[in-house]
């Protein structure tokens, strides 16, 4: 069941859904290989549909490593490799996570540019609706959903 379930107008909707299980996936290789490989990994997936066809599946969340906490965010629909990751020493606020999703998602809608811009066919195609989308709700109301899920109570703020 969604936690998020958003009509973004111009036939786009934002889904939130809170998932927890490996994410032992070549797509999260900015994960370290031995966090991946825990089942208990809680994550969210977020995912855009443009007239009821999903645009893009985007993964984000956050793990323990030694003291640090980190976020990563990666993406498992598009033609192409996309992850990222932060490590911080304290816990980070709302603030700061809404940051991260935010520069995360203009990262992605600019390799999916360039995706599209360089390579031609269906995975162009894929790659430009999925830019478009993210330009049209915008990155920072993205993340700004996306940080508000982070604190719904079904899933505290990151460990």
């Amino acid at each position: 069941m969604p936690i998020i379930n958003q009509d973004m107008g111009g036939g786009y909707k934002l889904v939130v859904l809170l998932h927890s299980h490996e994410l032992d996936t070549n797509r999260a290789f900015c994960v370290p290989s031995h966090i991946r490989k825990r089942s208990d990994i809680s994550h969210y997936n977020i995912k855009i549909y443009k007239d009821g066809d999903e645009v893009f599946n985007l993964h984000g969340g956050a793990y323990r490593e030694h003291d640090d906490l980190c976020l990563f965010m990666f993406e498992t629909e598009l033609p192409f490799k996309f992850c990222e990751e932060e490590c911080f020493d304290t816990d980070p606020d709302v603030g700061e996570i809404s940051a991260f999703v935010s520069d995360s998602i203009d990262d992605l809608a600019d390799a999916a540019q360039d995706y599209e811009a360089t390579h031609s066919g269906a995975a162009a195609v894929a790659a430009g609706a999925a830019a478009a989308a993210i330009l049209y709700i915008g990155p920072a109301n993205i993340a700004a959903v996306i940080a508000a899920a982070w604190v719904v109570p079904v899933m505290p703020p990151p460990p």
